[in-house]
């Protein structure tokens, strides 16, 4: 499963909010579309649910915690997606 957030700064402290969800397909891709405008970042998580067993995911591309993540400037009805 593939959480996307929006991550916005207020001052000195960035907000991660979670908008969406999906799915990889049998090559771990995936997309998100019709995005509004916005800094992004997307937590994959091995199993169908984040918050069984402790999971920690990996956030896009390959780092292990979300301040290593690459942020990632999304316009107005853009869209976020990964290809293996």
């Amino acid at each position: 499963m593939v959480t996307l957030a929006q991550s916005t700064m207020i001052g000195s402290i960035n907000y991660v909010n979670p908008s969406r969800t999906t799915r990889t397909d049998d090559r771990g891709r995936y997309t998100f579309e019709n995005l509004a405008a916005g800094a992004y970042i997307a937590a994959i998580f091995p199993s169908r649910s984040p918050v069984l067993n402790g999971v920690t995911p990996t956030f896009f591309p390959a780092a292990s915690s979300a301040s290593e993540a690459v942020l990632r400037l999304i316009r107005s009805g853009g869209r976020f997606s990964y290809a293996a």
